[in-house]
């Protein structure tokens, strides 16, 4: 019989992989990751990224950690222009667990975190007129 478990706790690969921040800084681009639920610290190697902001969600509160990434996102980004950046708000995960999906607490973190996207889109979204974003959002 064969047993799998699955779980957001960190376990080593067997055989190291390089993901996408060891491979953009192998070749010379720099990264910055910006959350706020920090097993996401696993996601890249040390010496891989430029810049990494982690502020604690469960400490400060998830509404607050969203406002907070947001801006350290805004102000390195603006500042440092890195070829890569990855932004992690966790207030509807949090919640999600906490008061279920679709609840009415789903909705005001929902409501929130679209808040803090449509702040970074609203300063790194606008392409100049007639050219093409250089920048891609996932």
């Amino acid at each position: 019989m064969i047993s799998i478990a699955i779980a957001n706790t960190y376990v080593p690969v067997s055989r190291p992989v390089r993901g996408l921040c060891e491979q953009l800084s192998a070749a010379g681009r720099t990264c910055a990751f910006f959350y706020n639920w920090e097993e996401l610290r696993d996601l890249s190697r040390p010496s891989s990224l430029a810049c990494s902001f982690y502020v604690s969600g469960s400490v400060c509160g998830y509404e607050r950690a969203n406002e907070m990434v947001t801006e350290s996102a805004l102000s390195y980004i603006a500042g440092e222009k890195p070829d890569f950046a990855f932004v992690y708000l966790g207030c509807t995960d949090e919640v999600g667990h906490a008061h279920g999906w679709m609840s009415d607490e789903y909705y005001h973190a929902c409501s929130q975190s679209l808040d803090e996207v449509g702040r970074l889109v609203e300063c790194f979204g606008k392409p100049a007129r007639g050219r093409a974003p250089k920048s891609k959002y996932m």
